[in-house]
């Protein structure tokens, strides 16, 4: 099976399922106390990024041309994995995705 065609076979359910986490995820992280937090946001960390992937998947069988999809999609996959990678150490040895989120819209102190 090439990498092309266990894409059409996964992305679909994929994307679906994770679109369903984060709907789920994303309000249980903003209401959910910081000792429960942690492993709420390494979900997010994972669906998040692999819910882009898909959607990123979607577009380059769009856009991209038929001899670089293969290197294009290499790189999706490397840029997904570096993404989960990150936020879930931010999820678990940092402030936390959605306390870093909330660090936008914090005045700073003088």
């Amino acid at each position: 099976m090439s990498f092309a065609a266990a894409d059409v076979i996964i992305s679909p359910k994929l994307y679906h399922y994770s679109g369903i986490a984060l709907a789920a995820l994303t309000p249980a992280c903003l209401a959910a106390p910081s000792v429960v937090s942690p492993p709420l946001e390494v979900g997010l960390a994972v669906a998040a990024p692999l819910h882009a992937w898909v959607g990123l998947n979607y577009i380059i069988s769009d856009y991209v041309p038929l001899a670089a999809r293969g290197a294009v999609r290499l790189g999706t996959l490397g840029i997904t994995g570096v993404s989960i990678v990150g936020l879930a150490k931010l999820a678990v040895n940092g402030p936390g995705i959605v306390n870093t989120a909330k660090m936008l819209w914090k005045s700073k102190s003088k």
